[in-house]
């Protein structure tokens, strides 16, 4: 393929060269679909690498982008990308940015306890499930076995329990990964800028996310809930800019980055020396808004 066919994406650390005939040279859209997408052009939500929902332009190449972007391993909070298609001498640019969110135990299930914060006769325990508050984080368990008279934990045998003292074996090591995904135009939008703009997207999606049909339902399963919501946050910002998203200031990305350094970090006191520096590894890996990292694939 000639230099002219190609896009990259560049990296900081080592470029790779990977070549792709797929992705033609010409924007696929109409007029009206590239002034549409003009500052971003595609957003996406992703739960575990599953596609939930999404809005973008039709054009192949950024179709492509958007393609490798989501096979992207996830990383602790942010990630950046560059691609420059040669032919245009111009670049596209994409940001990647994670949730962690413990797996909460459901209701019925038995669980092994250990680990507790205190050294009680509960570690090592089996037990029941019988409810889970999730606006306390908190669950109910009951033992599976008879307790001797005095340890009874109550005159029916049940004790409400902070599950952030609860390791038992899929506490922290279990997640669900949200990834909200971003492809736009490097040229006219600051780094700042799209970041301010996929954080509004983590907490319009907030509620969504703690819904059983978003946490259990397949690809696209969401499109039509919130779709619409992509295609208006991507109309408010063509039409009035970062303005649009004032109230945001990273700082709710940043406290969830810390929390997902925090899930990784409890998880690690039960994993294997080789999990423990795979996560290491991303941990380093993972830029903060200041300090981007692209990698570049000529296609």
């Amino acid at each position: 393929m000639s230099m002219s066919d190609s896009v990259s994406e560049a990296s900081s650390a080592t470029p790779l060269q990977v070549k792709d005939e797929s992705i033609s040279p010409r924007w696929a859209g109409s007029k009206e679909d590239a002034e549409t997408f003009n500052l971003i052009h595609w957003v996406g939500v992703t739960r575990d690498n599953t596609l939930m929902a999404f809005y973008g332009t039709q054009d192949s190449k950024i179709s492509k982008i958007a393609d490798r972007l989501l096979k992207k391993e996830a990383k602790t909070g942010w990630d950046y990308y560059t691609y420059a298609v040669q032919s245009q001498k111009r670049l596209v640019h994409a940001v990647k940015f994670h949730i962690y969110e413990r797996r909460a135990f459901p209701v019925g299930k038995r669980v092994k306890l250990r680990g507790l914060a205190h050294n009680t006769f509960l570690n090592g325990m089996a037990v029941r499930i019988l409810e889970y508050h999730p606006d306390t984080d908190k669950y109910l368990i009951r033992p599976t076995i008879p307790l001797p008279e005095e340890r009874k934990l109550s005159s029916t045998g049940q004790l409400l329990v902070k599950s952030e003292h609860l390791l038992a074996e899929t506490t922290w090591d279990d997640y669900i990964v949200w990834s909200f995904c971003a492809v736009f135009n490097g040229k006219k939008l600051k780094e700042t800028d799209i970041c301010t703009f996929v954080e509004k997207l983590v907490f319009l999606s907030e509620e969504f996310r703690a819904t059983d049909a978003w946490k259990q339902s397949g690809k696209m399963s969401c499109q039509t809930e919130f779709g619409p919501i992509l295609k208006a946050q991507i109309d408010l910002f063509c039409e009035m800019g970062r303005e649009a998203f004032h109230d945001h200031s990273l700082e709710l990305s940043n406290e969830i980055v810390a929390h997902n350094l925090f899930l990784l970090s409890k998880g690690s006191e039960y994993k294997s020396p080789a999990e423990k520096a795979r996560e290491q590894s991303l941990s380093e890996a993972t830029p903060s808004v200041s300090t981007a990292n692209s990698t570049s694939n000529s296609f």
